[in-house]
């Protein structure tokens, strides 16, 4: 991530926490936040306030061709950077039956769930759920999560197979 980054998504540092802050604004309103923890004391890695799982949160282009499902705001943020994704942290890997119904009310696109590599099997389980909804889906298997590859790498494996 870079300032630009920082700044569009009102990311914050909380040195007393040590963690970085992901606001959840819509509106300017706050609807949640999430803390990555970056500290040395044995301490959870992400703490989350508010009603996440009701939150429908995109980054990147809202006009794209595709809707990327990731887990983290971190990897939503960095595969947002391509021009044709939008991106939907799921703040976690569940997927629940209302919020792909959501999506296909919401979201005319096609839609990729590329979770971390633990979860592959409920990305395939997901991917089916959506399409027995009606949703133009696909899943997206990677070695690594999405934040950890390339912009290149990431374009590279959302291309259609």
């Amino acid at each position: 991530m870079d300032g630009h980054d920082i700044t569009l998504n009102t990311i914050l540092w909380s040195e007393h926490w040590q963690r970085l802050i992901f606001p959840i604004l819509v509106n300017d309103d706050l609807l949640a936040w999430q803390g990555r923890y970056f500290g040395t004391e044995k301490k959870a890695k992400w703490i989350t306030k508010g009603k996440i799982d009701e939150i429908v949160y995109t980054v990147g282009n809202p006009k794209a061709s595709t809707l990327v499902l990731v887990e983290d705001i971190i990897s939503a943020i960095k595969v947002g950077h391509l021009p044709d994704c939008c991106v939907m942290p799921l703040f976690g890997s569940h997927i629940s039956t209302k919020r792909l119904l959501t999506i296909r009310r919401f979201y005319d696109m096609e839609v990729v769930i590329w979770l971390d590599h633990d979860k592959m099997i409920e990305s395939v389980k997901y991917c089916k759920s959506a399409r027995d909804l009606g949703l133009k889906a696909r899943t997206v298997i990677s070695d690594k999560d999405p934040k950890k590859y390339s912009e290149q790498e990431i374009l590279d494996k959302l291309k259609k197979p």
